[in-house]
């Protein structure tokens, strides 16, 4: 009969497990907000888009009232949060 040639075994790295997508419910809870990290925040930008003039005024006052801008420019741009 023939001679059985034996091999080493050789360890094989174990696979990674971390998941490719964040897990939904995480065992850790989220850090909880402070004071400071909310008045950092910057305000709500918005554009008025198609209104009447008298629209446009009414709506800035009472942006400009609740705190947040309202940018005129006649293109769009990135920073806008809302646009009207």
């Amino acid at each position: 009969m023939g001679q059985r040639v034996m091999t080493p075994l050789v360890e094989e790295p174990e696979p990674d497990l971390t998941p490719a997508f964040p897990l939904a419910n995480s065992p850790v809870p989220p850090e909880p907000q402070t004071e400071e990290s909310e008045a950092e925040k910057k305000p709500p930008r918005f554009q008025l888009a198609s209104l009447i003039p008298q629209e446009r005024i009414g709506y800035t006052a009472l942006i400009d009232e609740l705190g947040g801008v309202v940018l005129d420019k006649q293109c769009f741009d990135p920073s806008y949060s809302h646009i009207i």
